[in-house]
């Protein structure tokens, strides 16, 4: 029976654990084992944990500093990596979701374990509310190209399963991004683990559901918004920022430039040094590879990359 290494992080997540906890602990045709690094909790979520612990086993806890999500997943990933029993698959999990009991049994059909080239494996999750009522689904497209990645990363880490190939090459970064200053931008784990995979390898994407993404009050990322809304949070959330996305491709070059495609690598140095020049801003904002998604986020991505906040 394969074995998955599940990697959760959790803060504050009594509320809603229990239930994912159950459901995963119930997954069919795999064998888990869960490592979950805990993010300065201060209610109940490490007894929950240990009680869980106690009572099914396969749990390792972490109980670390509140670092915020990103950090929290990039350090819990690299201590899977450098610290743990290579597993045959990986996949990450939120506090707060259910998932259905064959997720993974199914999602590993489409990777190679022994691969030594990174695979992936994303598919959709059905968005519901607090008390897993669905919520009028989300019609987005999914892209399955580096393209459509770079500009909007759309593969929830909840739903990613992948190989030990791309565990090993997503620690690279979170190695680097550990010497970064503690103040300074880090990238969601799903956002860079589908930019590699993209980037080096191979990724397949599911279209059933296999899980409710439960939408409540204190999700770090949310699955609902639409239309012009939509439009205005991409603007707001794009220039926040120091050229988030761009930052990310030239991260990835500088770390693994001789490993990516001839290809891929074009695109990536496109994004990643566009603000060289004004020929260069223009040339990628007339990049098709990019424009994937509907016509509020196509705007969207058009006006951060004039405005050098891509």
């Amino acid at each position: 029976m394969s074995k998955v290494l599940v990697i959760m992080s959790t803060y504050n997540g009594e509320k809603y654990i229990r239930e994912q906890l159950d459901s995963l602990y119930g997954q069919k045709d795999v064998e888990i084992y869960l490592l979950v690094r805990d993010d300065g909790s201060k209610d109940n979520t490490i007894e929950m944990l240990e009680e869980y612990r106690k009572k099914k086993g396969r749990m390792t806890i972490i109980q670390g500093r509140n670092v915020g999500a990103a950090r929290s997943f990039h350090e819990a990933a690299l201590y899977a990596a450098t610290q743990m029993k290579p597993f045959d698959y990986y996949s990450y999990s939120d506090q707060d979701d259910v998932w259905f009991e064959h997720k993974l049994s199914t999602s590993i059909k489409h990777i190679d374990s022994t691969s030594p080239q990174p695979q992936l494996f994303y598919a959709p999750a059905l968005l519901v509310d607090s008390t897993l009522q669905p919520i009028k689904p989300n019609n987005s497209r999914t892209v399955n190209c580096l393209g459509a990645n770079i500009a909007s990363s759309h593969s929830l880490g909840c739903t990613q399963v992948f190989n030990k190939a791309l565990l090993d090459k997503i620690v690279v970064i979170n190695k680097y991004i550990s010497t970064v200053d503690t103040n300074a931008y880090v990238p969601l784990h799903d956002a860079w683990t589908a930019l590699v995979a993209y980037s080096l390898g191979k990724v397949t994407v599911g279209e059933a559901p296999m899980m409710f993404y439960r939408q409540h009050e204190s999700n770090v990322i949310g699955g609902n918004d639409r239309g012009i809304k939509k439009f205005f949070h991409r603007i707001k959330r794009y220039t926040s920022g120091d050229k988030k996305k761009s930052e990310k491709c030239r991260i990835i070059l500088h770390l693994m430039r001789d490993e990516i495609p001839e290809e891929n690598r074009k695109l990536l140095e496109s994004c990643a040094y566009y603000t060289e020049s004004i020929s260069k801003r223009i040339r990628l904002a007339l990049t098709p590879d990019i424009y994937h998604y509907g016509i509020y986020d196509n705007i969207g991505i058009f006006v951060v990359i004039l405005m050098k906040q891509f």
